[in-house]
């Protein structure tokens, strides 16, 4: 009995534990089980370090995992030049190409066009992405702006349910069998959104493979019956490339087509495409690339607008791997605005949108501080001490600003767009009926701003509470929230003149096609600031030093630095009205300083804003 036993237990034993590792890591990686591979190659090259054949594998699981970046390129490189698959530089160009380093990206994909096997040219798309390197660099040129309020985290067959649970206008249907439009293969099927009230002209769009290619297109047919459709008709070459195209959507709003292409001049894997009909010629405008940070090296795709025309959603896999996927949920507007980029700066960081949707206000140690700096580059971040992020009452009231200016800013694109539509509209009738909703979203908007104008007067007064302690280098004494009373008997004590002297009006604040500071030029630092009441607009305090361009044509800026020299704080502009220092604010806010905000002095020493409009009262 037992030895039968022994003998049923070795015939048990699972077939792959009869290969070797390297037998095993090459049987998963042929089968596309990179994740599973890469481990065991991973091991490999520790015992193997000199081995270029593991470091091939391992950098190639990598890139396919989208995992380890830095590494792939470090194993793909030693490995490109010695006896490996010629593919190595396809892995290292995909490496370079998801890093942001396009020109490195192109010169592994030409040498990969150059020595490898035509199989695997044809495998791995080498001429699309020949293209996508060169479209990438130009299109990194530039960034657009929007809102992300959340991100959720799915599997890609929960998409479309996903998107159907936040519409009603509308909903994505799966068609297969005698319902889709196409004679699919085999277990394949494919998905179009149908609008609630479909009219009888309305064409619904789908994507197929089906045709002269292997690619996708886009289709459009008219739905006869519920069962029945009208002959698919391609959208043509305005839309259609040699490459796929998928996931359509059409905004009524605007007559046009949301769609995710891989050809056109995407950047790399899907990108997401606008294109407007003109319903006169009965044709599609040439598509338009959304622009980086919509688009990426990764897959960004599914843009789908709301049922209000407020927000919208779109679908990518660049910070995820396996079949995950996010969703964002961010503001809508027909047009983004787009501002140039400084060459230099980390792409990966600002792509990190996933970040953008948290607050701004982070719970981190001190150590951690010049990395999160680092990672949002273009978000003006405060070096805030963590004895002051700690205080419950101070982070409810940024936090809390942070959500009304959200709303604020949100109401106020989308009376933007209305008043857009009113421009255009031929109709006396929808005027009136816009006019009334523009009012009344400026007016909610101007409220929730009121709003937060309040809760960031009382943020800012834990800040500057803070910071006169640190001067006084008064550590012993813990922090407390600053209430109507302490700031009363704080103003009793300051010694404050009887009577404030007449001060000249200073108006000091410009915006130039082009910086004027550089390297040579530099912005000054630490310069002494003139008598009475001046505001400043704080445009962030960093803890490495910042190129000259970050501030565009934005003057004068000056810095100051800290005691201790560890952190620099900018400052635009010289005003000796708070007036004035709050039109300037929203000029800099407009160029993307989104958490600037005024601060105000007193013969040269920080004071509270409320202080400050006092005296310039009396003044």
């Amino acid at each position: 009995m037992l030895l039968l036993l022994f003998f049923t237990l070795i015939i048990a034993v699972p077939n792959h534990a009869q290969f070797s590792p390297q037998e095993e890591g090459l049987q998963l990686f042929e089968n596309g089980r990179y994740s599973e591979a890469l481990p065991i190659f991973k091991r490999l090259v520790i015992l193997f370090p000199k081995d270029a054949k593991y470091q091939y594998y391992t950098g190639a699981c990598m890139v396919l995992t989208n995992s380890e970046l830095k590494t792939a390129i470090e194993y793909l490189t030693y490995a490109s030049e010695r006896p490996v698959p010629r593919d190595v530089y396809f892995f290292l160009g995909k490496a370079y190409h998801y890093s942001y380093r396009f020109d490195e990206a192109l010169d592994a994909y030409l040498k990969f066009q150059q020595f490898g096997k035509r199989a695997d040219k044809e495998r791995w798309q080498c001429d699309m992405h020949i293209n996508m390197a060169r479209n990438g660099k130009k299109l990194l040129e530039k960034q657009f702006a929007f809102d992300v309020y959340k991100t959720d985290t799915i599997s890609q067959g929960e998409l479309f349910g996903y998107y159907n649970r936040l519409l009603k206008s509308g909903k994505f249907h799966e068609k297969k069998g005698r319902r889709s439009l196409f004679k699919e293969a085999k277990g394949q099927s494919t998905w179009c959104f149908v609008p609630a009230l479909l009219g009888k002209d309305q064409p619904i769009y789908e994507s197929s493979s089906r045709g002269s290619h292997k690619n996708k297109d886009l289709f459009q047919v008219l739905q006869l019956s519920d069962d029945d459709w009208s002959k698919p008709e391609k959208l043509g070459s305005a839309i259609n490339t040699p490459f796929d195209e998928d996931y359509a959507f059409f905004n009524a709003s605007e007559s046009a087509l949301y769609f995710a292409s891989k050809g056109h001049n995407s950047m790399g894997g899907y990108d997401i495409f606008k294109s407007v009909f003109n319903p006169d010629s009965k044709s599609w405008a040439a598509p338009v690339n959304l622009g980086f940070p919509f688009n990426t090296p990764y897959d960004d795709f599914l843009f789908v607008t709301s049922d209000d025309q407020t927000r919208a959603y779109f679908a990518s896999n660049r910070e995820t791997s396996g079949d995950k996927l996010l969703v964002y949920t961010i503001s809508f507007i027909s047009k983004y605005p787009g501002t140039d980029l400084t060459p230099g700066i980390d792409f990966v960081a600002k792509a990190h949108l996933l970040a953008l949707s948290k607050s701004l206000v982070h719970n981190v140690k001190p150590q951690q501080e010049d990395k999160i700096i680092e990672k949002e580059e273009l978000s003006v971040l405060h070096s805030y001490p963590p004895e002051l992020l700690n205080q419950s009452e101070y982070n409810i009231s940024l936090n809390s600003a942070l959500q009304y200016q959200l709303q604020s800013d949100s109401l106020s694109r989308v009376a933007e767009a209305l008043r857009q539509r009113y421009q255009v509209s031929k109709s006396e009738a929808e005027k009136d009926q816009l006019k009334k909703d523009m009012y009344s979203l400026q007016q909610r908007s101007k409220a929730m701003q009121r709003k937060t104008d309040e809760l960031y007067e009382k943020a800012r007064s834990y800040e500057e509470m803070y910071s006169d302690r640190n001067e006084r280098k008064d550590t012993s004494v813990p922090l407390q929230p600053l209430n109507r009373k302490d700031e009363e008997k704080s103003l009793k004590k300051t010694k404050q003149p009887a009577k404030v002297p007449k001060q000249p009006l200073i108006y000091e604040f410009k915006v130039m096609a082009k910086s004027p500071y550089t390297s040579v030029n530099q912005i000054p630092l630490n310069q002494p600031l003139p008598d009475g009441i001046i505001y400043r607009i704080q445009m962030g305090a960093f803890s490495k030093p910042i190129e000259p361009e970050r501030f565009k044509g934005i003057i004068p800026i000056k810095g100051e630095t800290s005691q201790n020299g560890t952190v620099t704080r900018y400052y635009a502009g010289q005003f000796s009205r708070m007036a004035d220092a709050e039109k300037a604010l929203n000029k800099v806010r407009e160029y993307g300083f989104r958490d600037a905000y005024i601060v105000s002095f007193y013969n040269g020493k920080n004071i509270p804003i409320n202080r400050a409009k006092e005296l310039e009262k009396e003044n």
